[in-house]
């Protein structure tokens, strides 16, 4: 895998739906089968991150103090996600949840607010089943951090 596995990660990127479909599902095989993913996930979090756009989800870094929004006037769901196809975030939902939920929290802790972002990304999703995912990556992500 680790000879692949940037090669895979930046199919995601790719103009075609459906090769950003087989990328993910290559990869959520690939994660359900290795031992080990602690060497992919420097690799994969900042990919996940930019499909989801988890690094910005209310939109708001850019504008000046004066004209935040209160919390309770923050999004609650993301509008046009930057990956369109609904199948490849639920996809990529899967594979968050697999990672949550196979490594060792240890491993995780340097990326413990890039975790939390992408779930939370998936929780503001459009779609039902990617926001069903979504949850369930969060609670393995509290699982692990609460051993």
């Amino acid at each position: 895998m680790p000879h692949i596995q940037k090669h895979l990660f930046k199919r995601l990127y790719d103009k075609v739906e459906k090769n950003r479909e087989l990328a993910a599902l290559l990869i959520k095989e690939f994660f359900t089968k290795v031992d080990d993913l602690t060497l992919s996930i420097p690799y994969l979090l900042p990919v996940l991150i930019d499909r989801l756009n988890a690094e910005d989800l209310e939109g708001i870094d850019s504008l000046p103090e004066a004209m935040k929004p209160t919390s309770g006037q923050k999004a609650q769901v993301m509008k046009d996600p930057p990956e369109p196809c609904e199948e490849v975030r639920a996809t990529i939902a899967e594979i968050v949840t697999i990672i949550s939920s196979t490594v060792i929290f240890e491993c995780l802790r340097p990326y413990v607010d890039q975790m939390v972002g992408i779930c939370r990304a998936l929780c503001m999703d459009p779609c039902g089943s990617v926001i069903i995912e979504g949850c369930a990556a969060m609670r393995e992500l509290a699982k692990a951090g609460g051993n």
